[in-house]
């Protein structure tokens, strides 16, 4: 039986702090996707209509005007692990060299 998480951010009215929170939590959730990875379990992660529904707020005893839901994630062992296929890091990553301001 897999498990399942939520997780959810409560509403910023700045938005610089709005930005950091939201990225926050996505980082917070690929770090405990890569422990559960680590450890052969595997999650996905959705943001399906139900994460927008009002009932599923209150389900979870959640505030729907205050918070809203970053992921909705189902992690468990998998049965079989797909083949990756994957670009070389050089084919998908580039940098920009910047010079220094002429005064």
């Amino acid at each position: 039986m897999p498990g399942w998480m939520v997780v959810s951010c409560d509403y910023s009215d700045d938005d610089i702090r709005a930005r950091e929170d939201y990225a926050a939590c996505c980082c917070a959730v690929h770090n405990i996707a890569l422990y559960l990875w680590e450890h052969g379990i595997g999650m996905k992660w959705t943001t399906g209509e139900v994460t927008r529904d009002h009932r599923f707020f209150k389900l979870l005893g959640m505030d729907y005007s205050q918070t809203y839901v970053v992921g909705l994630f189902w992690y468990g062992y998998p049965r079989t692990i797909p083949t990756q296929h994957r670009k070389p890091v050089a084919e998908v990553l580039s940098h920009v060299v910047s010079s220094p301001p002429e005064n």
